[in-house]
Formats: C-alpha cells, structure tokens, sequence
C-alpha cells in the first residue's frame, strides 16, 4: 500500500492506493462520510496517517510533495 496526498482549497486529503491500483481515502476514526469530504488540517492529516500505521517521515513527504503540485 502507498500513501497519497492532495490539498484542494487549503484542506488535505489522504488516501492510501492498493496494489491494485485502487485508491480509498483514509478518515479519521469515527468521521463521517461528509466530514472526509471536507478534507483535514494538516495536524489532523498526519494524525490520520499515523492511526493508519504509516510513520510521520512517510506522511510528511506525501505533504509536502501534495503541496509543492501546482
């Protein structure tokens, strides 16, 4: 599994692509549907990684990859 990001509108949002190639988005414990579509801070993003069992060096390189994309 990988770790993806993307910032849209200030927000970020996570998502973990299968090997697959299936991409599912990755929400905090509890958070609605509508809540995950408003998208997450970045504090909250790396919470959300690491509850997922990804370390904070992986969450923080797909941030900042995701914020330097035009």
């Amino acid at each position: 599994m990988r770790l993806e990001c993307e910032v849209r509108n200030g927000r970020y949002f996570l998502f973990v692509r299968e090997p697959f190639g299936e991409r599912r988005p990755i929400l905090l414990p509890a958070a609605t549907a509508e809540q995950g579509a408003a998208g997450y801070s970045r504090n909250q993003v790396l919470a959300v990684a690491q509850i997922a069992g990804f370390s904070k060096e992986a969450a923080e390189r797909v941030i900042r990859r995701a914020a330097a994309l035009p």
